[in-house]
């Protein structure tokens, strides 16, 4: 189901339509991607969130979807992040893992991928779906001599570019009936599209262990594979696939091996803490000449933890933090007393140099820095080796940008401070706090409108919103209105 509501941005601006959508059920999660004109979901379908589906509309071709209440495909999806990227639609989600089922509902995380000029299969099989869904576990472990794997997959970034390689960056953290932990783990494109071309995991019988498929049964051409590619140029498109082909992607959906993390273990952890990471955003672009990359990460208890990425011979290689950040602001995000401190959604506004932080009853915008902090204290200000933050000639700690024209001095590599003496007095202890973000807090009242399917409109990113005009508050109650697959 959709919906779109209007914003009012102020009286000299226009009101900006935001389309929404509803799924059945609390628990479930919508997502979309477009590509090449085509509109790809990831959600649920029924009342009862049974009938999870990948699903493309739109566009010059066939609606397709996945194959309808085959826990081979889906189980119990939790869908994450979708990415259009290359030949394919990822995406990424976590689900009871089926090859572990004689353990209870074990719970792992997964990409899976789609090819976008798939047709569908022929009338005899796999018609109207994919015949080239493919599913891999994601790897986010601690290596040891026995592996401790964080397994619920919280948020996914949208693919990145660092030092020459596309990768996709993940917070995970341990079950919630479990002891509190967190990870991020980084993720090569290159090396998740290798593990597609693996092998195939099979489960020959339901009471039988999940072993890989020998690959010299594997039927040609390769199940998976997108039709009209140099390797497939006999078929240019899918449903002219051999019934061999299409029946055996239909009971194989699963491949053997995981997509390993960069350098085979997480970018960062947090333990021993009472909160999870559930949210990730990246600026790959960070300072006055772009080169560093820092990464937010949010929490839930409305908690932001800010680090810039230590590259190593090309490789996202450690983390150093640099600061914490308590955004929630219950002045204007609690609701009759009640407080939601989860973070549901972080965007980095960079022509602002601000960052977006969405609760459920409110936006914050919080600036990139807090350069004030370190006061007149060259020495604080060098040593923090924050991107956003330089030395200034008047003597003090400045959020420094492309834009800025003065001299200032800074050393994100190595924050050297040798000869600089030490301060007294002059470092602001905010203790965590963001003064700023007080008086931005917005608090959000929407009035709903039923969604039109011939509206031309699309979702407006939280960066994309005014910066300074107040919401409009409008109280009629939110109406969703089916729209059907």
């Amino acid at each position: 189901m959709s919906f779109e509501f209007p914003l009012w941005l102020g009286p000299s601006q226009a009101e900006v339509i935001l389309v929404a959508h509803c799924v059945w059920g609390g628990k479930s999660v919508y997502l979309h991607v477009h590509g090449n004109g085509k509109l790809y979901s990831a959600t649920v379908t029924d009342f009862l969130a049974i009938d999870a589906v990948i699903y493309r509309s739109l566009g010059d071709s066939p609606t397709l979807r996945t194959v309808k209440h085959d826990s081979k495909w889906l189980k119990e999806p939790y869908f994450v992040q979708a990415v259009d990227y290359g030949d394919f639609i990822y995406f990424f989600f976590r689900e009871i893992a089926m090859e572990y089922n004689t353990m209870g509902k074990v719970v792992f995380p997964r990409v899976a991928r789609v090819c976008k000029n798939d047709r569908g299969g022929s009338p005899r099989v796999l018609e109207k779906q994919w015949t080239s869904f493919l599913k891999s576990r994601l790897n986010c472990s601690i290596p040891g001599d026995s592996h401790f794997y964080f397994n619920i997959l919280q948020a996914v970034t949208d693919v990145i570019h660092i030092n020459g390689r596309d990768v996709v960056m993940a917070t995970f953290s341990t079950p919630y009936n479990s002891i509190p932990g967190s990870a991020v783990c980084a993720y090569d494109m290159a090396e998740v599209a290798h593990t597609f071309t693996g092998r195939f995991k099979e489960q020959k019988s339901p009471d039988s262990t999940w072993t890989p498929f020998p690959e010299e049964r594997v039927p040609k051409p390769r199940p998976g594979s997108c039709a009209g590619t140099p390797s497939m140029e006999r078929y240019k498109v899918s449903n002219e696939f051999p019934d061999d082909t299409l029946n055996f992607i239909k009971m194989h959906p699963l491949m053997d091996e995981a997509v390993p993390s960069i350098a085979h273990r997480p970018w960062f952890l947090k333990t021993m803490v009472r909160y999870r990471l559930t949210r990730i955003v990246v600026d790959n672009e960070a300072g006055p000449h772009r080169n560093h990359t820092v990464v937010f990460l949010g929490s839930e208890k409305g908690i932001i933890l800010k680090f810039l990425a230590i590259m190593n011979k090309g490789f996202l290689n450690d983390s150093l933090f640099l600061e914490e950040l308590n955004v929630y602001n219950p002045d204007k995000c609690s609701i009759d007393g009640l407080e939601d401190k989860r973070i549901i959604g972080i965007e980095i506004d960079s022509k602002s140099n601000t960052l977006w932080v969405a609760f459920t009853s409110c936006v914050v915008k919080v600036p990139l820095s807090r350069c004030e902090r370190h006061g007149r204290c060259k020495k604080s200000c060098i040593a923090s080796r924050d991107p956003y933050c330089g030395w200034v000639s008047e003597g003090a700690c400045r959020p420094v940008t492309i834009n800025t024209k003065s001299a200032f001095e800074q050393d994100v590599e190595h924050g050297n401070t040798d000869g600089l003496g030490d301060c007294q007095n002059t470092f602001v202890a905010l203790n965590g706090k963001c003064p700023s973000c007080t008086s931005q807090a917005i608090r959000l009242k929407f009035k709903l409108r039923p969604f039109s399917p011939k509206s031309s409109t699309s979702a407006t990113p939280l960066h994309q919103l005014s910066h300074s005009s107040p919401f409009k508050q409008m109280k009629t109650p939110p109406t969703c209105v089916k729209t059907g697959y």
